[in-house]
């Protein structure tokens, strides 16, 4: 038998994918968090603005796995 290692671009590649499955993990917390902020800030009758634009920069965070500054 022969033992075949993984090219550097195959290991980039699979640290590429394990990097955006933490990313989407940490940022789906963010966003259930966000989602709880935004329901007892509407329950108290107060401002939601600043918390669903956070919501929606967490949304778009995909797109270039930068995490959005955290609101809380």
């Amino acid at each position: 038998k022969h033992i075949i290692f993984p090219t550097q671009e195959e290991i980039e590649l699979e640290e590429q994918k394990q990097f955006q499955i933490q990313f989407r993990y940490d940022r789906d917390i963010l966003l259930a968090e966000t989602d709880i902020a935004i329901n007892k800030a509407e329950d108290l009758g107060q401002d939601t603005k600043d918390l669903r634009v956070y919501r929606q920069a967490l949304r778009d965070s995909t797109k270039d796995y930068i995490m959005p500054k955290e609101l809380f």
